[in-house]
This record gives structure tokens, sequence and C-alpha cells, in this order.
């Protein structure tokens, strides 16, 4: 697994690394959007992002949100499912309005059933490790994202400000 996020985050940045940096991008700094993934780890999270710092075409955000999670991990007939929150960095690669980006975090939540843990109100937690592309103008609201993970697939629309 650490070999695995190594390489997805060693990828960007050698993509990048070949181009001349010659300038920050100018991208809000705030932005909420909702975000569904389906998947073995599905979710349902209104998020808040916030940037953190740019170098030159790299932006990194922290993101935080909250929603409605349900993991099959632990089997198909022996599910977690509830409410719970997020947190996640993202790293944003700049080309004008369209940007790769990569995520990184994790969703906790809390069971509403008795899954696969076997009490009620026992915490779960999946991963979240997504590579995918984002639309987002400069000085622009609007964001559209979507993206492929560790183990869902997933689009987001919000506003930037």
């Amino acid at each position: 697994m650490k070999k695995l996020f190594t390489i997805l985050m060693l990828i960007p940045i050698l993509l990048i690394g070949q181009n001349e940096i010659t300038k920050n991008i100018d991208l809000t700094k705030n932005s909420f959007y909702i975000e569904t993934h389906v998947g073995l780890c599905s979710q349902l999270v209104l998020n808040y992002e916030k940037h953190i710092s740019s170098v030159g075409k790299v932006s990194w955000y922290g993101r935080v949100g909250g929603g409605y999670g349900v993991s099959l991990i632990d089997g198909l007939f022996d599910s977690s499912e509830g409410w719970g929150g997020l947190g996640a960095i993202t790293m944003l690669i700049s080309k004008k309005n369209k940007h790769l980006e990569v995520n990184a975090g994790a969703f906790i939540g809390v069971d509403k059933y008795y899954g696969a843990r076997g009490k009620k109100g026992d915490p779960f937690i999946f991963p979240i490790l997504n590579i995918g592309y984002r639309y987002q103008k400069a000085g622009s609201g609007f964001i559209f994202r979507a993206n492929v993970g560790f183990p869902s697939i997933g689009v987001s629309v919000g506003y930037a400000f």
C-alpha cells in the first residue's frame, strides 16, 4: 500500500517536473462542493476546502466534510453504514481551466446497524485515495470534479469563492 501511494504521489510531480514553472495560478482560496462516490466505499458528502499553499502550478488544499457513508469492505451482506466526517489533503496540478487532482485522506463514520463488528454505534473507517480531473476556471465560482480511486468512482459539483 505504501508503494502504491508513493507511486501515485510521484507521477504528478514527475509530469510537471518536465515543464518550466513560470507563475502561480490564481485560483480561489475557499470552496464548497457536494460529492458522491459509488463503489465498495460509497459516500455522499458536503465538503469545505481551504487553500494551504502554491508553488508554481502545484496547489495544496486541506478538506473537511460531513455526510453519509456505506462501507462494503466487510462483505456484501455485512456492511457498515452511517453518518460521519472526512479529512483529506488535495494536490492540484494546473493547466489553465483543467486540473489534475490527487486526494488522500479518510472517512470515519458511526455504524447505525449491528454491522461487521457486532455492535451498533461502532466506528468504521475507509480510505480516500483518488486521482481525477477538476474543472475550475481562475476567478470563477463553478467547480466540477470527476475522479477514480480506492475503491470507488465519484463526481462533485460546487462553488469556489
